[in-house]
């Protein structure tokens, strides 16, 4: 049987290279690949970030044998890399951090639309290997958690695909009641964050033979997959689907020649044009012993029909973290619910064509914003920028009359990590909603910050605010001016010497101009 198989690889392969496909292969660079492995790359549809997974002396653990040990005769275990698209160069790869990357195995699989999601395969040796998954929060990714729900089992699952509405993962498995070997999968996200209402894909894509790696495209039709069987030309060679309009899937076609090759071809993914692969490949002339390369598609490989929505959200001119929510025809059904990067603000969303969207940007402390995009005409593939502004209301803070004055002399905070000291009139005066804290840090993204040199200045607290940075302050709210600014020059003697006050009303930072401006204090140009 297996020298049938062999025969037919020959015969497929003699007939394939005979008529090649117009598609351009190229190595992707020594700016990414190294004379270490790196394969299964993984973009963000706009192709702005790539990750993918490593194996070689910048693993962490370096040479390790079998059993997670240092041995100068053992191998690198995998690592995850991240690079980004930066004036159409990819920047040099680095390890994606130590919440991701162990000691252990660590191989990227997936990564969402957006670049938010990050799906990983991991195999503790006790469950065959499971599918997890870590969100990006800025520039840093969360510990990855395994999937909650019907996905994982006790067999293997090791790749998958999100769909870019984020409620359909396929994957594939070796759980029995497959097909043979390895089969690819379908489930549905459920509302309360499982993965449940697992299907196989059925005879038409799954073969008798190993059937792997599924990449969904952005427009929700196109499937895109490795499989040994069909008309492969040796091992796994790549392979389309479309869904049709009845929800079965079409006679899966091989990319051909020379995409595919008598060696192994796997994990192949697709910008959201449509226009450009990526894959990884060992084949002669690399860097090493696996490269990545991308593809220039042949004209008709896919016609993609879908609009790529992105942006930016900020308020007050600074990013911020904000919920963005899609619904789609009269009744306004949801579509898909995202974030936007708390970092950047950016996000980014692909959308089916003949729809009439609605799309709702919320942020704490703001009215939300609705925008309109009707694509029930669209014809072809569409980027649409739309960056959503949140301002604060000036005339939020009540100006109060019976405020009494007295000279001192304070800091306030007038921008991020500066200070201005000025001579104000506030003194010892105070009124309902606004009190006075100690800032002596400030972080997008809280870190492990330590402080034991203020030990015994007051509690330190995490005040998280509508702009989405963590402050840290010491010694509790202050009803007055005087006080914050007294313990302000307990805690720069203590050595916090960038340490300042900053006044906050009713929750929500102020700043010493708009104070000015109110009348809460005197001008003081």
């Amino acid at each position: 049987k297996n020298a049938e198989l062999v025969v037919n690889y020959c015969n497929n392969a003699k007939a394939m290279v005979a008529v090649p496909v117009d598609a351009k292969i190229d190595n992707i660079g020594d700016g990414v690949n190294s004379t270490s492995s790196e394969y299964v790359p993984v973009i963000s549809s706009d192709e702005s970030v790539m990750i993918f997974t490593y194996r070689g002396d910048q693993s962490v653990g370096g040479l390790q044998n079998a059993y997670n040990q240092p041995d100068p005769l053992g191998v690198y275990y995998e690592d995850v890399f991240i690079s980004t698209k930066e004036n159409e160069n990819w920047s040099t790869p680095r390890s994606i951090g130590e919440n991701i990357n162990t000691a252990a195995h660590d191989a990227a699989i997936a990564l969402s639309n957006d670049g938010q999601k990050l799906f990983i395969f991991r195999d503790n040796r006790y469950d065959g290997g499971d599918i997890y998954m870590s969100t990006l929060d800025g520039i840093s990714w969360s510990t990855p958690e395994k999937l909650r729900g019907d996905i994982n089992s006790a067999a293997w699952e090791g790749s998958c695909a999100l769909s870019a509405d984020e409620k359909t993962l396929y994957f594939s498995s070796e759980k029995p009641g497959g097909m043979g070997g390895k089969d690819l999968y379908k489930a549905s996200l459920m509302p309360d964050g499982t993965w449940g209402k697992v299907q196989n894909l059925g005879n038409i894509i799954n073969t008798p033979f190993d059937d792997d790696a599924p990449f969904i495209h952005p427009d929700g039709k196109t499937l895109i997959y490795s499989s040994k069987g069909f008309n492969s030309m040796g091992g796994f060679d790549i392979f389309k689907s479309e869904l049709n309009a009845d929800s079965s899937w079409s006679q899966p076609v091989n990319l051909g020649y020379p995409i595919n090759t008598p060696d192994e071809d796997i994990y192949f993914v697709l910008s959201a044009n449509g226009k450009k692969g990526y894959y990884a490949s060992g084949k002669k002339g690399g860097f090493g012993l696996q490269d990545i390369y991308t593809v220039d598609m042949p004209e008709d490989f896919i016609t993609p029909i879908l609009a790529m929505l992105k942006g930016t959200i900020t308020t007050d001119d600074k990013p911020c973290l904000a919920d963005i929510t899609v619904y789609y025809g009269i009744q306004k059904l949801e579509y898909a619910s995202i974030k936007s990067n708390s970092l950047s603000g950016d996000y980014l969303i692909n959308l089916r064509a003949g729809e009439n969207y609605t799309i709702k940007y919320r942020t704490d402390g703001f009215e939300a914003k609705e925008e309109q995009l009707d694509l029930t005409n669209l014809r072809s593939y569409l980027e649409k920028d739309i960056d959503v502004k949140f301002y604060t209301k000036k005339d939020t803070i009540p100006v109060a009359d019976s405020i009494s004055l007295v000279n001192t002399s304070t800091q306030l905070a007038s921008n991020e990590g500066k200070s201005i000291e000025k001579s104000t009139d506030i003194g010892n005066s105070s009124m309902v909603g606004l009190e006075f804290k100690v800032q002596i840090a400030a972080y997008n993204l809280p870190k492990n910050y330590r402080y034991e040199h203020l030990r015994g200045l007051g509690k330190v607290e995490k005040l998280l605010l509508d702009d989405g940075i963590t402050r840290f302050t010491i010694g509790g709210a202050f009803n007055t001016l005087n006080e914050a600014n007294a313990h302000n020059q307990k805690v720069r003697a203590a050595g916090q010497t960038d340490a300042f006050v900053t006044a906050i009303y009713n929750g929500k930072r102020v700043y010493l101009e708009d104070l000015e401006k109110l009348g809460l204090i005197p001008s003081q140009k």
